[in-house]
């Protein structure tokens, strides 16, 4: 089994921050041996440190297409109706600050709900300046957006997860009493396992 290999396809596959205690306990790989392969890749450019000397450190791996430099995948569950007044506010002022100088929400908060916006290609980004994507081409009103409905909507989520665990022949688990974010946290960890089996399977021959 390629050590090296499972490392970086877990950095790819998360798609997030991560620090290197978190990818030994999900690979059970030794925290010396994570150290030494995060550390390569660093020197190699793949990846970079997101919050210098703060203990423990985290990384981001580094992709090279557009659509890799958009903002990174929820952390926290936001609310489907406050990010439909801000992608409407961004037809009328195509600059952040003068979005929240018409909203009573925070400028972090306005922030955290642009970047997501541009993650899902909800909007666009041009010379400073942000604009919608037009969203009923297909017919479909704004929340049910393939990349918004991912996101917001309970039903899906609780699919993805339900498609994960049965292609890595996982218990699917009981979501009732978690919340949107607990269930996308799940089925991130719960798709690297997959991954990991699958390699395994490869590296096997099977």
């Amino acid at each position: 089994m390629n050590k090296r290999r499972l490392i970086e396809n877990y950095i790819v596959q998360i798609d997030k921050p991560f620090c290197i205690r978190e990818i030994s306990l999900i690979t059970g790989i030794a925290y010396s041996t994570v150290s030494n392969n995060v550390s390569k890749f660093k020197e190699q450019g793949k990846i970079i440190i997101i919050n210098g000397s703060k203990t423990p450190r985290f990384y981001r791996y580094i992709r090279n297409s557009k659509a890799s430099q958009k903002a990174e995948p929820l952390s926290f569950t936001p609310q489907i109706n406050k990010l439909k007044i801000i992608y409407d506010k961004i037809s009328i002022f195509h600059r952040v600050a003068d979005v929240v100088n018409s909203l009573s929400f925070s400028e972090s908060t306005v922030w955290r709900y642009v970047k997501i916006l541009l993650h899902d290609d909800c909007i666009e980004k041009h010379r400073g300046r942000y604009y919608q994507r037009e969203l009923k081409l297909s017919g479909r009103s704004f929340d049910e957006y393939p990349r918004i409905n991912k996101h917001f909507k309970r039903p899906a989520l609780i699919s993805d997860l339900e498609q994960i665990c049965n292609k890595g022949n996982f218990e699917i688990p009981n979501t009732n009493n978690m919340t949107n974010a607990e269930i996308i946290k799940l089925s991130e960890r719960s798709q690297i396992q997959a991954t990991i089996l699958l390699i395994n399977r490869r590296e096997r021959g099977n």
